[in-house]
Parts: structure tokens; C-alpha cells; sequence
């Protein structure tokens, strides 16, 4: 029995189709010339002191066709903390605080992605600071998506969350320094 031609060209439409689904996923490689990790805690409770890491990376993967199946993973280097005053950062490199030495890197991995809105995103995943891991969950907001001076796509993104330090086990100065530090992150992710 001969296949018509129409069926035919019909068969390799639906294959092309499925397959596209397939890789509906994008990985993006976070950009950290245009990205911030950064914090801020209270200090005395009358003001906030702030900071950034300057050396970190990460991933995103998306899949706009189900974003459940999306990924985020981050790096950040420990030692890289800066506040704008060298003596408080080697302090918060040293065991009372971030303890670099012994633990170089804190690390975020998502468990879990849901999609709110068209630009709005629910992130659950583990964080990692010192020797103690716990499940986060906060909001992820899309910035939008395109295209840089070298023709490179590019999406962008931004989230904040609070954290309690003590429950990663970092306890010193508690009452001088807040024990609440809220994190912020912007990313610009270069798709691969």
C-alpha cells in the first residue's frame, strides 16, 4: 500500500513538532558583569549595612513549554563578599561569619519551578551556607528577554528573600547584627 505524499509531508511535521518540544528547554549561563548577588542586614537596629559577592556563576535552564521542568543552580564564592570597607570583609570572611576557608562556596539549587504568572515564577530549592542546607521558597520575577551587541539572546530576571543567618549556623554578634538578611539577585543569563 503507497503512502500518499501529503501523509508523508503530514508525518514529518508532527515529527518535527515533537521534537522541537523536546528541546524546549534553554540554558542560560548567568552573566556576572551584569548580575548581582547582593544582601543587606540591619546594623545596632538603626541603620542597614550592605553587600555583594563579586565572584560567582550559574545556571538557568528554561523550558517555556513547561516551566516545571525548569532549573536554577548558583555558585557563589565566599571569599568574594564586599561591603565597601576591606576590614569588615575580612572579618566576614574569617570563622565567625562566612569561615571561607573552610567553606569556599555557598551554593543554590532549585528543587522545584512554578509558573504564576505570563512574567512570574515561584522558585523552591535548597541553599546551602556553611555545613547547613535548607529549603527556600521565594518569587521570581522575568525582566524580559533580548537580544546583545554580539547577537547573543539574553534573558533577564530578578528575586528577593529573607533568610535567618543563625539557622545556617552563623551566630555570631547576633543583636548587634540583625539576624534576618535579605538576599537579592538580578541576573542577565547568556543562552548557550
Amino acid at each position: 500500500m503507497k503512502t500518499h505524499p501529503i501523509c508523508k509531508a503530514c508525518a514529518a511535521l508532527i515529527a518535527l513538532l515533537i521534537g522541537s518540544q523536546v528541546q524546549a528547554a534553554d540554558t542560560f549561563q548567568i552573566d556576572p558583569s551584569h548580575s548581582t548577588v547582593s544582601f543587606k542586614v540591619k546594623h545596632l537596629g538603626v541603620s542597614y549595612v550592605t553587600g555583594s559577592f563579586n565572584d560567582f556563576s550559574g545556571t538557568v535552564v528554561l523550558d517555556a513549554q513547561a516551566p516545571e521542568k525548569s532549573s536554577v543552580q548558583v555558585v557563589v564564592k565566599t571569599a568574594s563578599v564586599d561591603t565597601g570597607n576591606a576590614k569588615r570583609d575580612k572579618h566576614l570572611g574569617d570563622a565567625d561569619f562566612f569561615n571561607s576557608a573552610k567553606f569556599p562556596e555557598m551554593k543554590f539549587t532549585s528543587l522545584g519551578v512554578k509558573k504564576i504568572s505570563d512574567d512570574s515564577y515561584e522558585i523552591t530549592g535548597e541553599l546551602t551556607i556553611l555545613s547547613t542546607t535548607k529549603k527556600v521558597v521565594f518569587p521570581f520575577n522575568s525582566l524580559g528577554e533580548s537580544t546583545d551587541m554580539q547577537g547573543k539572546a539574553r534573558r533577564g530576571g530578578e528575586a528577593e528573600f529573607t533568610i535567618r543567618r543563625s539557622e545556617y549556623g552563623m551566630k555570631e554578634s547576633l543583636g548587634p547584627v540583625g539576624d534576618e538578611v535579605k538576599i537579592m539577585l538580578a541576573f542577565s543569563g547568556v543562552k548557550q
